[in-house]
């Protein structure tokens, strides 16, 4: 697997990855992730940081992100995982979950949702 910034992801990319996990897991965002200029803006903040997870193909089949809340919570923080749903059932989810955990703890967060 090769993890690669959402910055450094292709737009093209990321709409295809988005249109195939379904809306209502898409929905965490809270955001209409099929919008190609929401996730350009998102290419262009790098926010929510979030991280591509791509297969041997260089396929994404997977994300995960660390959200940190902002001014007096900010050392709570969002952990978002999605899997493309052709992929689910093999642990990935776990991988990807275990890493964004090691992120947030890395980022200093101290109470993850």
């Amino acid at each position: 697997m090769q993890y690669v910034p959402l910055a450094e992801t292709p737009l093209a990319e990321l709409e295809e990855f988005f249109s195939r996990v379904p809306q209502e897991e898409s929905d965490i965002f809270k955001i209409n992730v099929a919008d190609s200029s929401t996730l350009a803006e998102w290419k262009r903040q790098d926010f929510p940081r979030l991280v591509m997870v791509h297969d041997e193909d260089s396929t994404i089949i997977g994300t995960y992100g660390v959200m940190p809340d902002q001014g007096w919570s900010s050392h709570v923080g969002k952990v978002l995982v999605l899997v493309d749903p052709r992929f689910r059932g093999q642990g990935l989810g776990r991988a990807l979950t275990r890493r964004a955990l090691l992120t947030a703890v890395e980022d200093g967060l101290r109470k993850i949702i």
